[in-house]
């Protein structure tokens, strides 16, 4: 995993300056185990950061690391059935993630 050091004067040394924020509609989810299984996939990849799957309106989003990869490659190698279609990407700044305690919103 590439990374880019930061210091930031209220966190420290931060791994990353900036990340990218990825929302996405999910095709092909049956049940909450496909959610669970779509969003575990996804976090076991370490360009991946946080990952959160919602079955009930079925999208995702998640924040990744730009030096390594980008929101097609992300999408492009969803495990089969999957397939997703991007809604929203962002950059955020690192610091943001972590003042945020590292929850999607």
């Amino acid at each position: 995993m590439k990374k880019e050091w930061n210091n930031d004067p209220v966190y420290g040394e931060l791994p990353f300056k900036t990340v990218q924020k990825l929302a996405f509609k999910i095709e092909g989810l049956k049940d909450r185990d496909d959610a669970a299984f779509l969003q575990y996939q996804l976090l076991i990849k370490p360009e991946i950061l946080r990952c959160h799957i919602e079955f009930s309106n079925q999208q995702g989003t998640l924040v990744y690391n730009p030096l390594d990869t980008n929101a097609e490659t992300i999408l492009e190698n969803l495990p089969s059935p999957f397939k997703g279609e991007k809604t929203m990407e962002k950059t955020i700044a690192y610091k943001e993630l972590i003042a945020t305690n590292f929850h999607l919103e």
